[in-house]
């Protein structure tokens, strides 16, 4: 994977992460795997994988990734800028405010990799997430 320039905080209501984003050297508070379709649809959650706190399988299994972003960053494009970005590049990197079902926001890296077939036809994405600490 290539190293991509370091990302800077944007603004979000009321809220300013403490620590540097995207920490290098940093361990994750948690890392979270989803296998997402070609749609970005979320076809399955890694096993003995904990995710944020309210979220459950089930309750993200065929929904869009992007009920893990807060509204703004769904309605920007930036969800759908991140899937062609990763189509087209094999990997994205970034950091971003994602969303709790009750509204609470965390400041996560993310990382979307775009798998392939023989045919090098894109299979879906896997999405790693890394709530940062604060």
């Amino acid at each position: 994977m290539t190293d991509l320039p370091p990302t800077t905080i944007p603004a979000a209501p009321d809220m300013t992460p403490e620590a540097e984003p995207c920490e290098r050297g940093r361990p994750p508070a948690e890392d979270v795997l989803l296998a997402l379709d070609p749609q970005g649809r979320v076809l399955s959650v890694g096993t003995g994988v904990p995710l944020p706190r309210g979220r459950h399988p089930a309750d993200l299994a065929g929904r869009h990734a992007s009920v893990l972003y807060p509204p703004e960053g769904v309605a920007s494009g930036g969800v759908a800028r991140a899937l062609d970005a990763t189509a087209g590049l094999g990997t994205h990197r970034e950091c971003a405010w994602l969303v709790r079902p009750d509204g609470v926001r965390f400041w996560a890296e993310t990382v979307i990799t775009a798998p392939r077939d023989a045919r090098v036809r894109l299979t879906g994405y896997s999405d790693r997430s890394s709530p940062q600490p604060a």
